[in-house]
Order: C-alpha cells, then structure tokens, then sequence
C-alpha cells in the first residue's frame, strides 16, 4: 500500500538545519572531552549518465522497489558525522544531504552538484536522514549493535533473508560464539523495526500502516573448513509484539499465530578447501504437503548456490568508509577481503515468496519521506525486499570477477536476469496458486546484465570511483557515474 498526503515544507527545512546544527555542535565540542572522537565531512561530486527516462507524472501508489533503489544508487551530495571506537565500543553517526526524492524521480540528474541544473531545495531535500547511526560492540565472543546501518545474513551476494538491500534498517543485533576444542557454536538474535503503526497527517485516527516487528534467530556451527545455520525469522505485523514473539529460543513456527505472525526459515552453508569456496542458502515462507488441501497460500521457496576461487592473495582496501555499505554488519564468512577472486552465482525465487494478504505481512521494508511539493509526505511499504534484490519470481545466474588491494579495488560481473511477470504488489493470495507457484510467470522479461565498478584512494583525504551497468534485452538500458570523494577530520 502507498500513498501520498499533505505535509508542510516548512518542516522538511526546520529538519535540515536541526541536522546540520547538531553536526555543527559535536564537530565544535571541546576536544578536551572527546578526544576520541574523528568528526569528518565528505564531499562527493558526482556526475552521471542514463537511459532511463524521469517520470512523465508521480503518482506515489505506482512506485516499484526499482526507483528506490535507483535513488540510493545515487551518491549523497555531503556527509557530515563522528566515528569514535573506545575499548571495542563503537559510535557512528553519519549525516547524508541527498536529492529530493520527487524531483530526482521527475526531472534529469546529471550531477548531485546544487546550482547545476536543479535550484538547491531540490539538492537537500531528503530528510531521511541519518542513514547510518549506531553504536555496537565486538569482542572476542560478543557483538552487539544498536541503531541503524546495512545488515545481511549468510555467505553469498543476495541474501534471501536479510540482505543489504535497503540503505539502512533499524535494528537490535546480538550474536555470542561458543567456542569449542573442535570449532564454535554461535548463536544470532535479531529485531528489526520495520515499521510502525501511522497516520495521515490531516485525520490522526485513519491507520495508515499497522505495525510491523521482525523478531530472527539463528544458530550454527562452524570450525575451519565448513560453517552451517539455521534459522527462523518471525513477522509480527498489525499487533504490538509481546514476550512471546520475541522469545529468543522459541520456535516461532509452533506459534500458529498465522493472523498476525509471517514466518520464514532460513538455512545456509559454507566450506573452505584450500583457494575454493563453495556455499548456498535455502529459505522457506510456505510449504503445501501432497496431503494438505491448498487454503490460499501457495508454497513459496528461495535458494541460491554458489563456488568462488582465490586467484591471487592481497590487502583489504584501506581508504575511509564512503557510503552506507562500508558500514554494513553482516555474519561471519569464509569470505576474505584483498585479492582477486572469481565466482559464479545462482539464484532462485519462486513466483509467491515474500508475499501476504496485507503489506504489512510481506518481508519488505518500507520508506516514508517528505517531498518538495503540494504531495507533502510519500508513503510505501513494498520500497526494498528485506531478502533478494529482485524480489520473488526470478532466476539469476552470475558471473563475478573482484580484485582488492590496499590502494585500489575493482568489481567486474556479468549477470543473466529472467524476471517472471509476478510482482509483490500483485494480488494476493492467488486463485491458481497451486499451479502457478513454481514456474516463473509468462511473460518471462530476460536481460543480460553487465557492470563494472571501480575506486581508486589516492590518499586518505582523496578517492576516485566510478560505476557502469549495461543491460541487453527486454529492459535494455544502461548508465554510467563517476566522482571524487574528498574527505576531511579530525584525526
């Protein structure tokens, strides 16, 4: 469900400064007092190309995943903000001016720059800000983080159950390793503030969103050459959770709470010999036995497998972090950073995953923002899949070449994206949907799908970068940005 409703400019503006304000008086703060404390301010001029036409109208209700995800692609303009790290304790809080939402989607962005070819409320019209802040903890055996920053779940690229999809989700994360003579246990708990119960802005009492809490666990094994989990994750929507949806050793399935409750399972494996790395995930939201009768919920199934070599041995990158993917928490792996690596993915979603009766039952993360217009407030609840990138009904198959040095990294990939016609916002539950829960859903849209990436840290104040994508066949299209990061601190 999205919508639009009336809201005052005047509020979108008072937000900015009292941003910038609170930036300006942490940087100010004596040093006598926060002398840990590196405040920074980044730079980031961009310019970019694409195919892809501005909307000719905005209607907020027709809004697909793809425009948020393009917007966020798009790199903020200015970011001001502190990083401090005492004793394994970390604090990140990271202002980021980006475009106005409405206008970056209705008018031609060739630069992030103000002035240039917007007036400059459209340059810092987002409020959506920060899209990082947090604090967190990592010791030997313990992690903890609070706030908001990008999360993801299992080895591969795409996760299907918590991926680094959305730029940023808030959260409650605790993770604690057993360790043993022979490997480690591990145990992860998870709550994700999807989104809450709102209002329009004129008439308080009319619910627009009801609520919507996402309580997962997860627990495992692992010793040097494999890593399993398993896990369940627990959508609590349109009710206050209680004690019993976020029990921590529960199995959420023995709830029965199908009213109320959306429950996921999720399981994944890793193994290391030698240069190679072999991994995959399955995740199930239904399943219908032969001896079941079909109610209305179809079964719906993901998985994706995966084999990676080490060419060559290196270094991590080195440079200081730059958008909200640097900031990412995501499980263990096997995975190392530095080197030249070459993998090759598959994925698939069948048509109904991921889907419910009501938004607030689906595994989507929402977005809610002010824009620059008689619009006031845009609403969605189906802005980002908490899982794969490319929702359910789909098959991608991926080719990955990456290389990472001290001074430089690089990531070159060639994907092949079939994309049944069945989308999160179609009808739900379906009145064929046990004949039509496997296969993708004619017409089947099919894309090659070739990118390249690049940054390059001249120093530790100067990074260069630049990022492609091509795509061929039923959605050809393409753009190309590049730019400079240029970062001043503290420290």
């Amino acid at each position: 469900m999205q919508g639009a409703h009336v809201g005052g400019s005047g509020s979108s503006v008072r937000s900015i400064a009292q941003a910038l304000l609170l930036a300006a008086v942490l940087a100010a703060a004596p040093f006598g007092v926060f002398g840990q404390v590196r405040f920074f301010a980044e730079a980031v001029p961009a310019l970019t190309w694409t195919t892809v036409e501005p909307l000719a109208s905005f209607d907020a209700d027709l809004l697909e995943s793809d425009h948020y995800t393009r917007y966020y692609a798009f790199p903020s303009i200015l970011n001001l903000g502190l990083e401090t790290e005492q004793r394994g304790v970390g604090l990140v809080f990271r202002v980021d001016i980006r475009p106005d939402f409405l206008s970056f989607l209705t008018e031609p962005y060739d630069t992030n720059l103000p002035f240039v070819q917007n007036p400059l409320i459209s340059a810092i019209g987002d409020v959506n800000m920060p899209s990082v802040g947090y604090i967190d903890f990592h010791g030997e055996n313990l992690i903890f983080s609070a706030g908001r920053r990008k999360l993801k779940w299992g080895p591969e690229t795409y996760s299907l159950a918590v991926s680094d999809h959305a730029p940023y989700i808030d959260h409650l994360w605790f993770e604690y390793r057993f360790r043993t003579e022979k490997g480690a246990f591990w145990y992860n708990f998870v709550v994700l503030g999807a989104d809450r119960a709102g209002a329009s802005w004129n008439d308080l009492t009319a619910s627009r969103y009801g609520y919507k809490t996402i309580f997962a666990h997860r627990a495992g094994y692992e010793s040097e050459t494999i890593r399993i989990g398993v896990g369940e994750l627990n959508l609590v929507h349109d009710i206050a959770p209680s004690l019993i949806d976020m029990a921590p050793l529960a199995v959420f399935h023995n709830l029965y709470e199908d009213v109320y409750s959306n429950v996921l399972l999720a399981a994944s494996g890793e193994f290391k010999a030698g240069d190679f790395r072999g991994f995959g995930e399955f995740v199930m939201d239904d399943l219908v036995m032969s001896w079941e009768s079909w109610q209305g919920r179809p079964t719906a199934l993901g998985w994706n497998f995966g084999l990676e070599y080490r060419i060559l041995p290196g270094e991590a990158y080195q440079a200081p972090a730059a958008n909200e993917t640097e900031y990412l928490l995501e499980e263990a792996t096997f995975r190392e950073p530095g080197g030249l690596t070459l993998g090759f993915e598959h994925y698939r979603t069948t048509t109904y995953l991921y889907n419910r009766e009501t938004v607030s039952g689906k595994w989507t993360m929402p977005d809610h923002r002010l824009v620059n217009s008689s619009f006031g407030y845009v609403d969605s609840g189906e802005a980002y899949f908490l899982g794969f990138a490319y929702g359910p009904d789909a098959a991608l198959d991926m080719l990955a070449l990456r290389g990472e040095s001290a001074r430089g990294r690089f990531a070159l990939s060639l994907k092949y994206l079939r994309k049944g016609s069945y989308g999160i916002q179609d009808s739900y539950p379906p009145t064929d949907g046990a004949s039509t829960w496997f296969a993708l859903q004619e017409p089947v849209l099919r894309n090659f799908i070739g990118g390249l990436s690049g940054a390059w840290a001249l120093n530790q104040s100067l990074q260069l970068w630049a990022d492609a994508e091509l795509w061929l066949g039923d959605d050809a299209q393409g753009r190309v940005s590049a730019g400079c990061i240029y970062r001043i601190s503290t420290k």
